[in-house]
């Protein structure tokens, strides 16, 4: 045994399992003290390399599809329901997470469409019953107008027939035919 530093690498020859063993060759090499540090500066400028790659990699791979996310969030906040990730085909958690947003903005698309169809339907019936009640309306109108008239002559005429004269009877029932008249318009303007 000497004393300094000593490199050793154990590199696999075989992964041949034997009963669970593998075989390694083992390779020592004694270092001076100039070529420590030329060790160190390349194990560290390997390791600052191999830092370098894992956080594009990760940048890449997480941060470039979160940004997405967000900007995607945005344009629904905004109204864009057919705003769509690009990530979603992807076979990991990530692209787990756009296919449940881009499921959730075509459900709240086609939700949205319904309640659009649901709010026609129900402007048309209404504008369709508001029609209805204007044409009510004109039609009570037309018709009391000259129901009034027809009410106040039977009223005259049954005030000047003598009370044992048989039309009497008659304008009693004309009387009641009108008050049937503007019970029936009443219920048509209800």
């Amino acid at each position: 045994y000497r004393p300094g530093w000593r490199l050793t690498a154990v590199l696999p020859v075989a992964f041949v399992r034997l009963g669970g063993l593998a075989v390694f060759q083992l390779a020592t090499l004694e270092l001076e003290a100039s070529e420590r540090f030329k060790v160190l500066g390349v194990a560290a400028g390997g390791a600052l390399a191999v830092c370098a790659v894992l956080l594009v990699a990760l940048a890449w791979l997480i941060q470039r599809p979160l940004v997405e996310l967000s900007h995607k969030i945005e344009s629904v906040r905004n109204g864009d329901l057919y705003a769509r990730v690009s990530f979603s085909d992807r076979d990991d958690d990530i692209g787990y997470l756009g296919q449940n947003f881009n499921e959730m903005v075509r459900q709240l698309r086609e939700s949205r469409d319904e309640l659009q169809r649901i709010h026609q339907t129900q402007m048309c019936r209404a504008e369709h019953l508001a029609t209805l009640g204007e044409l009510a309306a004109g039609l009570a109108h037309e018709v009391r107008n000259p129901l009034a008239g027809i009410a106040g002559a039977v009223d005259i005429l049954g005030q000047e027939l003598p009370a044992s004269s048989p039309g009497r009877s008659i304008v009693g029932e004309v009387q009641q035919e009108v008050r049937r008249i503007q019970a029936i318009l009443n219920e048509l303007l209800d």
